[in-house]
């Protein structure tokens, strides 16, 4: 007993320092400091290897300091321990949506467009009630060139968020190309 209760009050102790340390990143983060930032979430993610967050905002880090091998393996791993987590029945600490998201960016970013497409679908499943995937859906096929499918994916975004500030310039933009 006395076992597990060292081994309870060292793994509380590792989350409350990275807890700490992943806040002191996110500071870095939004003053443009990546290396800080990225320096940070190392020493966090030595203390909570498998913990989704942390490897999401690695992920979010490496895109800005243009790693994309770094980001892209960051962001499968956030995706891959939110879906460990809930096969457990553990809450998820991690946004696999927004990993899922940011990994069809970078696809697209390294013209994988057809990978993109399926981990924006993916996303899309995965929750259904948020726009986004539809907006980066739309933006995709609008760089292919297939615009009819881009209006279409506009469209389901809108119905799901009419004040979509970003689906509303994309369907802008794609009604005046049309109208040309």
């Amino acid at each position: 007993m006395q076992a597990e209760i060292v081994r309870f009050t060292a793994a509380r102790a590792a989350a409350e320092r990275a807890g700490s340390l992943r806040d002191q990143s996110d500071t870095a983060f939004a003053a443009g400091e990546f290396e800080k930032s990225e320096s940070l979430l190392h020493e966090a993610l030595a203390l909570r290897p498998d913990d989704p967050d942390l490897l999401y905002r690695y992920g979010r880090v490496a895109m800005k300091l243009k790693r994309a091998a770094t980001a892209e393996q960051a962001f499968r791993r956030s995706v891959e321990q939110s879906r460990r987590k809930l096969l457990f029945g553990a809450q998820i600490g991690g946004p696999p949506y927004q990993a899922t998201l940011s990994l069809g960016i970078l696809a697209c970013r390294l013209s994988r467009f057809d990978e993109g497409l399926a981990l924006f679908e993916q996303a899309r499943l995965m929750n259904p009630y948020q726009a986004m995937a539809h907006y980066y859906r739309a933006l995709t096929f609008e760089t292919l060139g297939r615009l009819e499918e881009a209006r279409k994916e506009v469209a389901a975004g809108l119905a799901i968020d009419p004040k979509d500030g970003s689906l509303q310039e994309l369907d802008r933009r794609l009604r005046a190309g049309a109208s040309r």
